[in-house]
């Protein structure tokens, strides 16, 4: 199913309850929010969405008789309830996700922000997006690189908690101080998640797989600047990466005409799509200019898939 948004916003002006209440209406036919766990155990349902045709093996209480008398075939009615998933969302604010710096933050009298502030963005969406589903959620500030087994932690206690702090940092424009505001300090402890989020560049020193790797269900959304992707701002007679480069490949020029750099970036992220492709796995890619209606067709897929595939 699509989501249709009324207009063009890109996830730079993305909130956490934008849209509102997205997946309530549509994952829950119920008054109370359970979660999007479902559990394995099954009970007879008489609602027509809950049918599907009798398999060999399945219990014959969830079989629908009244409805087998009237044509002949037999239909099995049964409903899952729901409960509570663990939900942990990775930040990634390493050095990577500071770009663009404050000289190139302004391409053509239009403001490019941060990575981090995107990342921001989408992991407080998620949190608050699962936290009105009902489930339990862990915010973490970056993950251990091997060298250090301390991380930032923040569990809020619901869906307002993240819509305050959220607000907090758009009020402090996202200074990278103020997100230490309601994080705690914590050991990291190996921990079985239902559902691991990381929001990142995959460039710095956070170990993502490691962050991951804990999660039944993981999603990486993977996030870079326009400027990263889209070099038409690069001036052709101006030399980037090391002023003091002797080389071609370093002139703008170089990197427009021969497209070395769109070559090596889109063959990175073709393989990191590639490596989670499997089941339980899902990749997107996300800069500043990426439609909001995009990022919550993903989101809103992947949490159906999260919802059927619990309980198998």
């Amino acid at each position: 199913m699509s989501v249709k948004l009324n207009d063009a916003s890109n996830l730079s002006v993305l909130t956490p309850n934008c849209p509102l209440d997205l997946f309530v209406p549509e994952l829950k036919n119920s008054w109370r929010l359970q979660g999007t766990f479902k559990l394995a155990l099954r009970r007879p349902h008489r609602v027509p969405e809950s049918s599907r045709m009798f398999v060999q093996g399945d219990p014959v209480n969830l079989i629908d008789w009244k409805a087998y008398a009237r044509n002949d075939q037999l239909i099995v009615r049964e409903k899952r309830d729901e409960a509570s998933s663990r939900v942990r969302i990775g930040i990634d604010i390493s050095e990577t996700m500071h770009f663009p710096n404050t000289q190139s933050r302004i391409v053509g009298k239009v403001s490019v922000p941060l990575k981090y502030e995107i990342a921001a963005r989408i992991a407080f969406n998620l949190a608050y997006v699962h936290s009105r589903l009902g489930d339990s959620v862990e915010m973490w500030l970056t993950s251990p690189d091997g060298r250090n087994n301390t991380v930032f932690c923040y569990s809020p206690r619901n869906s307002s908690d993240i819509l305050g702090y959220f607000d907090f940092l758009y009020q402090k424009q996202f200074k990278i101080d103020e997100f230490y505001n309601s994080f705690i300090t914590k050991k990291f402890e190996r921990e079985n998640f239902d559902v691991s989020y990381w929001v990142g560049d995959c460039l710095g020193t956070s170990d993502y797989n490691l962050f991951l790797r804990s999660g039944r269900i993981i999603r990486l959304i993977h996030i870079l600047s326009s400027l990263e992707v889209d070099l038409s701002w690069v001036k052709k007679e101006q030399c980037y990466y090391d002023e003091f480069a002797e080389k071609k490949e370093y002139l703008g020029k170089y990197l427009l005409d021969q497209k070395n750099y769109s070559r090596s970036l889109n063959q990175w992220i073709e393989k990191l799509s590639n490596s989670f492709s499997a089941k339980n796995r899902a990749y997107f890619l996300a800069t500043d200019k990426t439609p909001i209606s995009e990022y919550l067709n993903f989101i809103y897929s992947n949490n159906q898939t999260v919802v059927k595939n619990r309980g198998k």
